[in-house]
């Protein structure tokens, strides 16, 4: 695998030790900051009802509430937030491009919305993330 940015081989620019600090931070306004706190107070308060009930039933459950917690997580940084508040906010919202009441298919957008926002900040969830989330559904 060839770097992008240093065109080394053996890692991407994503994972690239030359990388700028700048690359993949976004930088909010004030309205995005505004918005992002709407959908983190909405997660925060709908998220845990949501994953208990299908917990068990949907294999991606676990890594949204790893996710959900890392967002609570003080030392996250705040683009990380974010997304996940996007995500999650998602997740939880009854008004989806397909519905959750709609067999299988209900879910698998929920699914992808996870699987590429954990995809993106899976470095910033740590392993007490992880354990909040199995001792959620102990």
């Amino acid at each position: 695998m060839k770097c992008g940015i240093c065109q080394e081989e053996g890692h991407i620019s994503t994972d690239c030790p030359k990388k700028p600090d700048h690359i993949g931070k976004k930088t909010f306004t004030e309205e995005e900051r505004q918005e992002a706190e709407a959908n983190y107070r909405k997660v925060a308060a709908e998220f845990l009802d949501k994953a208990r009930k299908l917990a068990g039933k949907v294999p991606f459950i676990p890594d949204a509430a790893a996710m959900y917690y890392c967002m609570l997580d003080v030392k996250t940084p705040f683009w990380v937030k974010a997304s996940v508040a996007a995500a999650l906010a998602y997740f939880v919202s009854p008004l989806d491009v397909i519905p959750d009441w709609v067999p299988i298919a209900g879910l698998a957008d929920d699914a992808a919305i996870v699987a590429v926002t954990m995809g993106i900040v899976h470095r910033h969830i740590q392993e007490e993330h992880i354990q909040k989330a199995q001792e959620l559904f102990a």
